[in-house]
C-alpha cells in the first residue's frame, strides 16, 4: 500500500476540521463559513439513507442496472499522472472488477474515476443518488466532471489539489483518512514539487528543511459521511483497511470569486498559465476570469474581517 500520510511531519499536532451532523447543518451555515471561506468540514450522515449506500457494494447490483462496461483496473494506489498509471492499466468488465475488489485480503484494487455523464453507460446509478440537505442547489462544475465514482480495496490516492470546482467526498462503503494541507503556505515552492513528484512515499526527509511550515489537517471519513473539500487543499486519501469500499465524488462549480484570489499560488500560477497558453488554465481564465474578478472586488469589500481563503 502506498504510504501517502505516513511520513508527513507534524501529523500528532494535526488540526481537525469542524465537523456537523447533515440533519442539523443549515444551507446557509455550510456556505457561508465554509464554501465562500474555503475551509474544509466533515458532515456526518450526509449519504446514510441513499439508496447507492444501501446498494452499490451488494454483489451483482451495479451489474444489475448496467450490465458490464468496461472498467480500468490497477493494481497500486492512485496516482496523479496518467503515463504512471497507464503502464499498469487492465481493461476489465465492471462485474469481474467488482469480484477482484471483493476477494482482495492483503493486496491493492483501485478502479479509479468512473464518470457518471447523463446518456453513458453508467447514467443508471444517477437514479441512487439523492439531495444533499445543506445544499441544494449545485451549479454546474466549471472544470471538473459532476459525479466521479472510486472502486478501491487497499487504495489510496496520492496528494492532489483541485484546480476549481467544490468537492463532496462522499464514503458510500467503507472509511478513509485524509490528510489535508491549506493552500497559503509560505514553503509552497518547495512543498508542490516534493508532493508532485512523491518524494514524500520514500521518506519524509524531503520535508526536513520546512518541517515547521507543514501543518496538517487530518480526519477521518466514515461511511455514510463526506468531507468538504475546496479547491486548493492539498489532500492525500488512505483506507483505513482492505476491504471493498466506495467513494463519490461529488462537484460543483466554484463561487467565481475563489478564481482570483491572487495571494494563492495556485490561483497565480493558473492565470499566468492562461498568459502563456495552457490550454485548461486558458479555457478557464477566458470564460471566468472577468467575472472572478469583479466578484472578488464585492466579495473582499463585503467580507472586511475575513482573508477569504485560508
Amino acid at each position: 500500500m502506498m504510504n501517502i500520510l505516513g511520513n508527513l511531519p507534524n501529523r500528532l499536532a494535526a488540526a481537525a476540521p469542524a465537523v456537523y451532523d447533515a440533519a442539523a447543518l443549515p444551507e446557509d451555515v455550510f456556505y457561508q463559513r465554509h464554501v465562500l471561506l474555503n475551509k474544509p468540514c466533515l458532515i456526518k450522515g450526509a449519504v446514510r439513507a441513499w439508496r447507492a449506500a444501501r446498494f452499490w457494494h451488494e454483489p451483482g447490483y451495479l451489474a444489475s442496472r448496467v450490465g458490464r462496461p468496461a472498467v480500468a483496473l490497477y493494481r497500486h494506489s492512485n496516482y496523479l499522472h496518467q503515463e504512471l498509471m497507464a503502464k499498469s492499466e487492465q481493461q476489465v468488465a465492471l462485474d469481474d472488477a467488482v469480484l477482484q475488489l471483493q476477494a482482495n485480503r492483503d493486496g491493492v484494487v483501485s478502479v479509479p474515476s468512473i464518470f457518471f455523464t447523463a446518456g453513458g453507460p453508467f447514467a443508471p446509478l444517477l437514479d441512487d443518488l439523492d439531495e444533499f440537505p445543506f445544499l441544494r442547489q449545485l451549479p454546474d462544475p466549471l472544470i471538473s466532471p459532476r459525479h466521479r465514482v472510486f472502486l478501491y480495496s487497499g487504495a489510496g490516492t496520492a496528494w492532489h489539489y483541485h484546480e476549481a470546482d467544490e468537492t463532496l467526498m462522499c464514503q458510500i462503503k467503507g472509511s478513509k483518512r485524509v490528510g489535508l494541507l491549506a493552500p497559503l503556505n509560505p514553503a509552497f515552492d518547495r512543498l508542490e514539487p516534493d508532493l508532485m513528484r512523491y518524494r514524500y512515499l520514500e521518506s519524509g526527509a524531503c520535508f526536513d528543511a520546512y518541517r515547521e511550515h507543514v501543518q496538517p489537517c487530518e480526519v477521518v471519513v466514515e461511511e455514510g459521511d463526506c468531507l468538504y473539500i475546496p479547491p486548493y487543499w492539498w489532500h492525500g486519501v488512505e483506507p483505513t483497511d482492505t476491504r471493498f469500499g466506495i467513494t463519490l465524488a461529488q462537484c460543483w462549480g466554484s463561487p467565481r470569486h475563489k478564481l482570483a484570489a491572487f495571494q494563492v499560488p495556485i490561483v497565480r500560477r493558473t492565470w499566468i498559465g492562461a498568459l502563456l497558453g495552457h490550454r485548461r488554465s486558458a479555457r478557464l481564465v477566458l470564460r471566468h476570469g472577468a467575472p472572478a474578478l469583479a466578484a472578488r472586488l464585492w466579495f473582499r469589500l463585503s467580507q472586511r474581517r475575513h482573508d477569504g481563503i485560508q
